[in-house]
């Protein structure tokens, strides 16, 4: 028993080159309604308890290192240029 292959129905219905095509054109009503819910959010940022400085939420602060006020990782120190 062999495999049967209808090759006008694979042209028919999935293009010449083998891949699902759609059968009808979006409009562009429907392909922006559809990106609406696509756009990127503005970051919730709250200030931290200890410096006040804004950070996201469940983060450590990168400013003075603290996570519900208790001190997690040592804060970097800003090193001036001498000019």
């Amino acid at each position: 028993m062999g495999l049967s292959v209808n090759f006008y129905f694979i042209r028919q219905n999935l293009g010449s080159n083998g891949v699902a095509l759609p059968k009808r054109r979006k409009s562009k009503s429907a392909s922006r309604m559809r990106r609406s819910h696509d756009a990127i959010g503005v970051p919730n940022l709250r200030p931290c308890s200890k410096c006040g400085a804004y950070v996201l939420p469940h983060r450590v602060c990168p400013e003075c290192g603290h996570y519900k006020g208790i001190l997690v990782i040592e804060p970097r120190v800003k090193i001036k240029e001498a000019k």
